[in-house]
């Protein structure tokens, strides 16, 4: 059954089963009323009438008019999920009714990720709660899973799970984490003034006046918690091993040279303005983004590091990107003395190049995001093989020629790029076209655009081809040389 829409003060239907949607901002009393009078003990559902005034909400109602679930939007998502079942998520009646509205709505996908987290809590909770022991054994998984070492347990609300918080409250936190890294209970510690050369585990945080802590190591430290060393002037290489499971950062630290074997940023890494930093060691990783910007000495780009995260390389000496790269997050370029990209690389988010060196674009070369190539004034051409599937902007770049047969998937913009003269034949431009303000002399024939097209102040623009086809708006203005053909 479809939602019925409840936005005025008047019931509109006879009670029956199936969802009733009640539409952000209408009066709360209907729905006040069918929970006082149908479910006075749904304590967790008192407080729904108010928060209409703040999203949608789904209420589902059986054949007698008693309710069921509830669903909650905010923001365009899901952001709460009831049940009069104390579990929902194991409930195979309730997760079915709630999974067959949700389906149909924005954000689906995280609600999918969401409920499989609290599938997994509710498992754990259910294994402790089984076990005749004061302190139940869990797999290593499970632990990370609890302790979020991998990424946060995700939950519907604005508040954290209780389960969670509860169950935590419960262990030994010593014990736990000597299992998950596999060391002795010992070796691990909660307390900063507690760590010395054979400490495995560290749960907090470190600041810029515990960098001795960093050197002369038997053990390598993993660090459950942030790394904050912005403006350390001490430390000149970040010891192998190290692994930081929350946020790093290393601003400013002019002094720091490098990073060594198997060092693992599991959260997000700032390296800012480390001038001095030119050196990746083996085995490092970038699980989060990662910005190296204004890294003056940073010169080869670390073909052997893995980045799964987005990189922010802007301002640094990056020179060259190597053949074949793959970027699946979004990369920055900006600023940098890199003068090709190589055949071969492909870009999954977007990628700026902004008032960078770069001059050409090689073979193979896919934007499946948007591209940013503003103010590269020494760009001229690309291969006619490269692909732009996102937005592309050459604006004021020297863009001088564009490729016979080229195809733009989403809008382009050539505003501004004075020495482009021709729109050759059988170009195809699907989204937004921008020509304002460029050098456009001549659009020739057999040349589509699907999308709105903008030949604004462009003083060289004398002829637009016969069979040029403009299949959306086309805004021309200022264009005193262009003949009607």
């Amino acid at each position: 059954m479809d939602p019925i829409n409840i936005d005025s003060g008047v019931c509109p239907f006879p009670i029956g089963e199936g969802w009733r949607k009640f539409v952000k901002g209408s009066p709360p009393k209907i729905l006040k009323e069918i929970l006082e009078q149908n479910a006075p003990a749904w304590s967790e559902a008192l407080d729904l009438p108010q928060k209409i005034k703040k999203g949608d909400v789904y209420l589902y109602l059986g054949r007698a008019g008693e309710p069921h679930c509830a669903v909650r939007i905010f923001d365009g998502l899901v952001d709460e999920v009831l049940s009069t079942t104390s579990l929902w998520e194991l409930d195979p009646i309730a997760s079915k009714i709630i999974d067959n509205l949700v389906k149909d709505l924005p954000g689906y996908e995280k609600f999918k990720e969401t409920k499989a987290d609290l599938v997994k809590l509710s498992g754990i909770e259910s294994k402790i709660n089984a076990c005749d022991s004061n302190y139940p054994e869990l797999s290593r998984s499970e632990l990370s899973f609890l302790y979020e070492l991998d990424r946060n347990v995700l939950h519907f609300g604005q508040s954290r799970d209780y389960r969670l918080i509860n169950i935590l409250a419960m262990r030994d936190r010593y014990s736990d984490l000597a299992t998950i890294f596999d060391c002795a209970k010992e070796e691990v510690t909660f307390l900063k003034s507690e760590i010395d050369e054979n400490t495995r585990v560290y749960c907090g945080v470190l600041d810029s006046k515990d960098w001795g802590l960093l050197v002369n190591r038997r053990n390598r430290l993993m660090v459950v918690g942030d790394i904050i060393f912005d403006n350390c002037q001490n430390v000149e290489k970040l010891p192998d091993g190290l692994q930081i499971y929350g946020r790093a950062s290393f601003r400013n630290c002019l002094n720091l040279k490098e990073i060594g074997n198997y060092v693992v940023f599991r959260g997000s890494a700032s390296f800012a303005g480390a001038a001095a930093l030119s050196d990746f060691g083996m085995g490092v990783e970038f699980l989060g983004k990662a910005n190296f910007s204004n890294c003056a000495l940073l010169r080869d780009f670390p073909a052997h590091v893995i980045f799964t995260g987005g990189i922010d390389f802007s301002g640094s000496a990056i020179r060259s990107i190597p053949a074949g790269s793959l970027f699946v997050e979004t990369v920055n370029f900006s600023r940098t003395p890199i003068r090709e990209i190589p055949r071969d690389v492909e870009f999954h988010e977007g990628v700026d190049f902004e008032a960078s060196a770069l001059e050409y674009i090689s073979e193979n070369v896919v934007f499946r995001g948007r591209a940013d190539f503003n103010s590269c004034v020494y760009l001229k051409e690309f291969h006619p093989s490269v692909k732009f599937l996102g937005a592309t902007s050459f604006e004021s770049s020297g863009i001088g020629s564009i490729p016979q047969s080229a195809q733009f998937f989403d809008d382009v913009d050539f505003s501004s790029c004075k020495n482009l003269r021709l729109v050759p034949h059988l170009s195809r431009f699907y989204g937004v076209t921008r020509f304002s303000h460029s050098g456009i002399e001549r659009v020739e024939n057999d040349v589509k655009f699907y999308g709105p097209v903008m030949f604004k102040s462009c003083p060289n623009l004398s002829t637009i081809g016969e069979g040029v086809s403009f299949h959306g708006p086309v805004y021309i203005k200022n264009c005193p040389v262009l003949k009607k053909n």
